[in-house]
């Protein structure tokens, strides 16, 4: 099963007649981060926490009504919870095993023997019980670092990789409402200082076609010294984009 973290919540019940229904918005969704490199683990419930524990055991699954949350969690087991594993020997020690088994004793039970803990943490799952959620601020300026798998030291192949940094950068930019006038690729050796490839643009833009467009022609300029092992992409000099130039200028900001 999936490691139970790192998870992203996304609150999405006014998107889902923009994308087309509940399954299209979670295609979209799928195929973004698979292009990104990641392999995703998604799930739509009507509460956040119901939603992580799905994706956290891998289940690819859409509940849409509250009602039909405690059949979905009930099959899961202790492990999804992250429980101390105080908690969890203590479960199964009881013959406990799914939170089907829980749900199914007195609460009153429940909480005398682990307290009000883990009977909060099943409400809130089935929605019975809020779960407030700290909103994701992003930061004021991009910074995004990529391993190469092997040391490399054709610009081709830095293009190939610099591809998932500059989709990174759109996806960052767009949800800023932001395009940039100029950006950095830097370019990290095992040995010796690193070599900064500073790009320009006439016009400030957040589309990765043309990001990368000028991208290839500096790195087509530049002679390796020593082979790359690492990329960092930098982006802060950021522009606010109008909703005409966006009208306007779809591909071409």
């Amino acid at each position: 099963s999936p490691p139970p973290f790192p998870s992203v919540l996304l609150e999405v019940k006014g998107s889902l007649e923009l994308f087309g229904g509940p399954e299209e918005l979670m295609r979209t969704v799928e195929l973004g981060v698979s292009a990104l490199g990641f392999r995703p683990f998604l799930s739509l419930a009507p509460t956040p926490l119901a939603a992580e524990l799905l994706a956290r055991v891998g289940q690819r699954i859409r509940v849409i009504a509250r009602g039909e949350l405690e059949s979905h969690l009930a099959p899961l087991g202790f492990d999804a919870l992250a429980l101390p594993k105080e908690t969890l020997g203590a479960l199964h020690g009881m013959g406990l095993r799914t939170l089907g088994d829980c749900l199914r004793l007195p609460r009153s039970g429940l909480v005398r023997r682990f307290g009000r803990g883990l009977v909060d943490t099943l409400d809130r799952a089935l929605g019975k019980l809020p779960d407030p959620r700290q909103p994701f601020a992003p930061p004021a300026t991009f910074e995004s670092r990529l391993e190469l798998p092997a040391e490399v030291s054709s610009s081709e192949a830095l293009l190939f990789a610099a591809n998932r940094l500059v989709s990174e950068l759109e996806g960052f930019l767009r949800a800023k409402g932001a395009g940039v006038s100029s950006f950095r690729l830097t370019l990290l050796h095992a040995r010796g200082e690193p070599t900064r490839l500073e790009v320009g643009l006439a016009s400030p833009s957040r589309e990765a076609t043309r990001l990368l467009s000028l991208l290839r022609e500096r790195l087509e300029r530049t002679p390796l010294r020593q082979p790359v092992s690492a990329l960092l992409l930098t982006g802060s000099d950021l522009v606010t984009l109008s909703p005409r130039n966006r009208e306007l200028f779809l591909r071409e900001e």
